[in-house]
């Protein structure tokens, strides 16, 4: 049969395929199959063992009037080419392509989406009874195709279970390819292959049957044990006839119509061979379950090393762990080749356990093991923990237990779409106190993160890294600034009382920081380049404990702060806006995290780029927080300035007068000036900015030194002058602000000129700021404080919350608001 023949035939017309030409027909999809996914990758060899189950299903079955679940999606794009997607093939798993897995917005045969495993049992049994309840059962069958390891999953047969609670009549297809879901060729303990449930025992060591064995097994065996499944097979899953025979005989029996038919579920166990008709697949240890896209990489030059993943070096640490330690063990759940934990086995198969794809069990035996002085690395896909969250919280942070998370795949994963992305750790984890998170933007760190987990006995810890590969050398020298002795010694991650620290890999101008955790460091790095941006960055490395010195120190010179992570909100830009509310200090926040969205397949970079966190090819696709950083507040092209500034001069002009130097000790000018910088700040972001002004620094002062050392005051938008106010205004027209003044101030005027005293502690010099109006000859005035709100504590505020009663009050008018949005809280 000719490729157009198949073309055909998968339009539709499926079930008019004569029945000698079926054995064609499917050598034709394996065939095409084949040469595609030489072409674009994706999962391999489990769907060339279902090509004969996947047609004769279809021919047998009418979908999608009929209920038809793949487990996984690994089995099903046989089925996506026969249901009419057979043309699109090639764009599998690439942006704006066909999904790898089962999708419902993409055909709706793909009845119930199918990307975690062990699903598909549960999934079947709530649709039948849901149509059942709805009226919609009456000329349907109810069919799921499960296996590939998914039912080593727990949720398989908890669903299991309740099938014959209630007795669904529904058909469970166990698809037996001796193998697990991923790479599973590795001498780990106790063997290599995934557990055939118990009630399949029997069945796994016979023979395939006939499709008329099978028929005449259910006579026999309908009316017995009816508290449980009718099993049946085993059947060989590629012979088309034996298959036709049971398919279209248990769908006449499992028939809502059928008043004779059976009321339980059945179970058909079919014998497979995955990679079937692929000698590499059937050659390889792991049968090929996928393959990689084909790529025009470019050689490696020659006396250079490729790149090593995250993973390789992961893998690296953890066996030289495990060789100075034997209480090392590693633990995973169903995934020994992708993290790593397949080459410990290798090495030491009897301290490496692959559970099988039970995440839940896999995290509970890993606090198990802890009990008896064991050192579990439990490594598991981020993506995957979301399954384990309760035995997380119950089973090892309750506990204080030290299992060591490994979470693989962290971010965004490319080709796996949606449903693995691994972006929602950082935000579950962090709800336990006692976690320990770490995520590494380097080869290095990730290699010292490992040392730290290891040495970390009396708490849990998790270390979260991407599906990539690390920085080379020269990279880390470039963009991490990392010095051959400290590539050497990594140990820089603790400081000398011990404590976990955060390391500052850029230092800016422009007052602006970025705090970047994880992997993205280097994507922040480059972007600050490429747009030119002068900023501070940090690789902030622990998210648990925060480096909140780091962030103190940070605040001093930095009026703009940006969090950049690969997740989602609420994760780590979530967890600084947390500790910031706690301080006194105050800055202009923006936190750079994944979008709000399920994004969906392609590679890395095309989905960064769909959260606008892309750098690529010399060209940046700027987040929108990162692009108002360099167009609203790093701009300082002079038409923008002279617009700004002759905003500002339709307002009121409001003085900072800082000729109070003399009064104050090196710690409270230390203060002022960050007030001063945050007044900036505050002016520059608001609707309606005031003509600020700061005047009186004087020369070798501490304010003066301190005033200096914040990034990029050449460029504020705000006039800066050492002379006296006096010297600048006319102190006939000068109202200055005091606490002690008898006057109230009722309105304010837009050609007013309002002086706040740049004074930091007024309780200790009060009456200052009187008696300075007193001196220059001006009028002095204080806020209706007393008029308006009632404060339980002094009515002194500080340099920031004045400035922010002038903004908002000339912004609405209303001095209720300007002062209890202004006023702290803790004075009321």
């Amino acid at each position: 049969m000719d490729p157009a023949g198949v073309t055909k035939h998968l339009k539709g017309e499926l079930k008019k395929v004569p029945e000698n030409q079926l054995e064609d027909l499917c050598r034709e999809l394996r065939r095409c199959f084949m040469k595609n996914a030489e072409e674009v990758g994706g999962h391999f060899s489990s769907s060339l063992g279902v090509v004969e189950l996947t047609v004769v299903l279809h021919r047998v079955f009418d979908s999608p009037k009929d209920r038809i679940i793949w487990d996984i999606g690994h089995q099903g794009y046989i089925h996506k080419m026969v249901t009419g997607r057979m043309d699109r093939m090639h764009t599998i798993r690439q942006g704006g392509g066909l999904s790898g897995f089962l999708r419902r917005y993409e055909s709706p045969h793909d009845l119930f989406g199918a990307g975690h495993s062990s699903t598909s049992i549960g999934a079947l049994q709530g649709i039948y009874e849901g149509d059942v309840v709805t009226g919609q059962h009456q000329d349907r069958s109810y069919v799921c195709v499960i296996g590939d390891g998914s039912l080593t999953g727990g949720m398989a047969m908890e669903a299991l279970n309740y099938t014959c609670t209630i007795k669904s009549p529904v058909l469970i297809i166990y698809n037996d390819n001796e193998q697990s879901s991923l790479p599973t060729g590795m001498p780990a303990k106790n063997g290599t292959g995934p557990i055939v449930p118990y009630f399949m025992v029997e069945n796994s060591r016979k023979a395939p049957m006939t499709g008329q064995e099978v028929i005449t097994q259910f006579e026999k065996s309908r009316n017995q044990h009816e508290d449980t499944p009718l099993f049946l097979g085993p059947i060989d899953g590629h012979n088309i006839q034996h298959l036709t025979e049971v398919l279209e005989y248990l769908k006449r029996q499992l028939s809502a119509r059928n008043e004779k038919g059976l009321k339980r579920p059945v179970v058909l166990h079919i014998k497979t061979v995955k990679g079937m008709g692929c000698e590499k697949a059937l050659e390889a240890p792991n049968r090929l379950h996928s393959l990689k896209v084909k790529t025009s990489e470019k050689p490696v030059p020659e006396g250079s090393a490729p790149s090593k993943t995250f993973s390789e070096v992961f893998t690296e640490s953890l066996i030289e762990l495990a060789d100075k330690d034997e209480s090392v063990i590693s633990i995973t759940a169903g995934m020994p080749g992708s993290t790593g934990v397949g080459k410990m086995g290798m090495k030491y198969p009897n301290r490496t356990f692959d559970v099988g794809i039970a995440e839940q069990h896999a995290v509970t035996f890993a606090a198990g093991t802890t009990i008896s002085g064991a050192k579990p690395f439990c490594c598991i896909y981020s993506t995957f923990m979301q399954r384990a969250l309760d035995q997380v919280i119950h089973d090892v942070s309750l506990q204080h237990l030290p299992v060591r998370f490994v979470l693989d795949r962290a971010g965004y994963v490319g080709g796996d779409g949606a449903s693995h992305h691994g972006i929602y750790d950082i935000n579950y984890l962090r709800l336990m106190y006692n976690m320990l998170i770490m995520a590494p933007s380097n080869g290095l760190e990730l290699k010292m993160m490992a040392k730290i987990a290891y040495n970390t006995n009396d708490q849990p810890s998790a270390i979260r890294y991407p599906n990539g590969t690390v920085a080379s050398e020269d990279e880390l020298r470039y963009y991490f600034n990392y010095s051959p002795e400290e590539m050497a010694k990594p140990e820089s991650m603790i400081n000398d009382n011990g404590a976990l620290q955060a390391r500052q890999v850029r230092v800016g101008k422009m007052g602006v920081a970025i705090l970047a955790f994880g992997p993205i460091v280097l994507d922040v790095v480059k972007a600050a380049e490429l747009i030119k941006l002068d900023a501070t960055v940090i690789d902030m490395r622990f998210l648990n404990p925060l480096d909140t010195e780091m962030i103190d120190r940070i605040l001093q010179v930095n009026h703009t702060i940006f969090t950049a992570e690969d997740g989602v909100e609420g994760g780590f830009g979530s967890a600084v806006l947390e500790y910031l509310a706690t301080s006194p200090e105050r800055a202009d926040v923006k936190c750079i995290t994944y979008p709000k969205q399920f994004v969906h397949h392609g590679s890395i970079s095309e989905q960064k780029r769909v959260a606008k966190i892309d750098v690529e090819d010399d060209r940046l696709v700027q987040s929108s927080v990162m692009e108002a950083a360099v167009t609203d507040r790093i701009n300082n092209k002079s038409e923008k300035r002279d617009a700004f500034m002759a905003l500002c001069r339709s307002n009121c002009t409001v003085v900072i007068d800082c000729e109070f130097d003399s009064y104050e000790n090196e710690k409270e000018a230390k203060s002022l000036a960050n007030q001063l910088m945050q007044s900036y700040a505050f002016n520059r972001s608001a609707e309606k900015p005031v003509n600020l002004v700061i005047c009186g620094i004087q020369e070798g002062s501490y304010v003066e030194k301190y005033f200096k050392k914040i990034s990029g005051t050449n460029n504020w938008m705000c006039t800066l002058e050492y002379k006296s106010v006096d010297e600048l205004f006319d102190s006939e027209k000068i109202v200055y602000l005091s606490a002690d003044a008898e006057e109230v101030l009722e309105d304010i005027s837009q050609d007013g000129i309002y002086v706040i005293g740049g004074i930091v502690d007024r309780n200790r010099l009060k009456g200052i700021a009187l008696n300075r109006s007193k001196h220059i000859g001006a009028k002095c005035k204080r806020l209706p404080i007393k008029e308006y709100v009632k404060l339980t504590h002094s009515h002194v505020l500080s340099i920031t919350a004045c400035v922010s009663i002038f903004l908002n009050y000339t912004l609405n008018r209303d001095w209720v608001k300007a002062l209890t949005e202004s006023i702290p809280k803790r004075k009321f």
